[in-house]
């Protein structure tokens, strides 16, 4: 009896024992997955916007250790947790983001009720918008503003409405939207944020006064020292756009030496050589930019940096050869970049300008009033340049002056010359001929 109740003991021990190691082993897993995201989240993303090659071995090492997790301990009380990691780090990754879509929509509907809920569907709205499909965004992020359960993700969900109607440029609405969360979350975490994109959405419409306005009163806040900095990055923009080159220089170099992220390094030097192209160091711009293209090839970077480098050639230094040569590399770069298509269209105008230049062409009176009508069209409606439209259709009535004149003086050589006088052009061609005995000219030969 006595041996009995020692086995049941040490089997009671061992049970235990066992149960312990277990919860040990999955509460390390998970720990460790924890430590893995945190690691991955900390670094700094790459000048492409991208996670780097060890945060992404980290998202991969978090989830392996979630899925091992999911696996052994389908029913522990933290599998919510583990999930909603593993999807977060999928989505991190940057590598399929209709994957973590997946695992997101796993996620709640094996969690529907949990803490973590809210935070999915943003980040399911987030994949919608980037993947383009805008109405189910914008209806998710709805329901959860509808939803007073989830008030506090209330200003969450405003600030990234708004960052979704300033990228469609819906910007009065962005603003109201911006001016709604200024005044009814004053105590929220996105109270600075949401200062720094309603000054991003005057900046974009081109309210720069305003746009500047905002950002100086975010500065002189307690706001986080990255929120200040993208600030003084969105002023540096402002001066440049109201042509304050000397201003905008300043403050770039500046943030040049404060900057601590990686991502915005190339932002900063891709606006630097901006400003040299205002200040007309061309020289310098051009070496800026040619690096910002070496060094992030196939990318959006690169074809923004092809973008700018093709203008400078065009607008500034009228070197039309090299202009459409950068112009076609936006595409070649990155055939969906922001700039391809208006890169396409600048290129057709100065392959346009080409040929009208051409010396060696034989066009007619009524061509060439076709082409320089077109040409200006080019100026009007493709690159928005009023000023040299205007210009060409201002050259078109003088034209006619000159061909007119040109005309009646032919005829009057023409008649000349059937009544045997030669004209004074000729004539010191003929003078010109006499003297060279290879080289003689009758009047019956011209």
């Amino acid at each position: 009896m006595h041996n009995s109740g020692t086995i049941k003991f040490k089997l009671f021990l061992l049970l235990l024992i066992l149960l312990l190691t277990s919860s040990c082993v999955y509460f390390n897993t998970f720990y460790n997955a924890k430590k893995y995201f945190e690691s991955a989240q900390s670094q700094p993303l790459r000048e492409t916007g991208r996670p780097t090659p060890r945060a992404i071995q980290d998202y991969d090492r978090v989830i392996e250790r979630c899925t091992y997790i999911l696996t052994e301990y389908p029913e522990s009380k933290w599998a919510d947790n583990a999930l909603f990691l593993l999807a977060r780090s999928v989505y991190y990754k940057r590598q399929n983001l209709l994957q973590a879509r997946e695992r997101f929509n796993d996620f709640l509907r094996a969690f529907p009720q949990s803490e973590f809920a809210p935070e999915a569907n943003i980040y399911i709205s987030k994949i919608d918008y980037e993947t383009g499909n805008k109405q189910e965004a914008y209806r998710r992020l709805q329901e959860i503003s509808g939803n007073k359960v989830y008030i506090s993700y209330h200003p969450r969900v405003l600030l990234l409405k708004s960052e979704f109607r300033i990228k469609d440029k819906d910007f009065t609405v962005a603003q109201n939207i911006l001016q709604r969360l200024i005044d009814q979350y004053p105590k929220a975490d996105e109270f600075e944020q949401a200062y720094l994109n309603l000054g991003i959405s005057y900046l974009d419409n081109k309210e720069y006064e305003m746009s500047r306005e905002i950002f100086s009163l975010l500065l002189r806040t307690r706001a986080p020292r990255r929120t200040k900095l993208n600030a003084r990055f969105y002023m540096a923009m402002n001066y440049y756009y109201l042509k304050s080159y000397n201003e905008a220089h300043d403050m770039v170099t500046r943030l040049i030496r404060d900057e601590y992220e990686t991502a915005m390094f190339t932002r900063l030097n891709m606006l630097l050589a901006r400003i040299m192209i205002g200040k007309k160091e061309f020289t310098e711009a051009e070496t800026i930019l040619k690096l910002i293209i070496e060094n992030n090839r196939r990318t959006a970077v690169a074809a923004e940096a092809s973008f700018h480098l093709a203008e400078m050639y065009f607008l500034s230094l009228l070197d039309y050869g090299k202009a459409i040569e950068y112009y076609n590399r936006v595409q070649a770069e990155l055939r969906t970049s922001e700039f391809a298509d208006q890169a396409v269209a600048r290129s057709a105008v100065v392959s346009q300008i080409v040929q009208f230049s051409r010396q060696d062409r034989s066009l007619s009176a009524r061509e060439l009033i076709d082409e320089q009508f077109k040409l200006a069209e080019y100026y009007l409606y493709v690159m928005n340049m009023p000023d040299s439209a205007l210009s060409v259709y201002r050259s078109i009535e003088p034209q006619k002056t000159r061909m007119v004149n040109r005309r009646d003086t032919l005829l009057i050589q023409l008649a000349d010359l059937k009544m045997g006088v030669l004209p004074e052009s000729l004539k010191e061609h003929e003078v010109e001929s006499e003297s060279d005995d290879e080289s003689s000219y009758g009047l019956d030969e011209i």
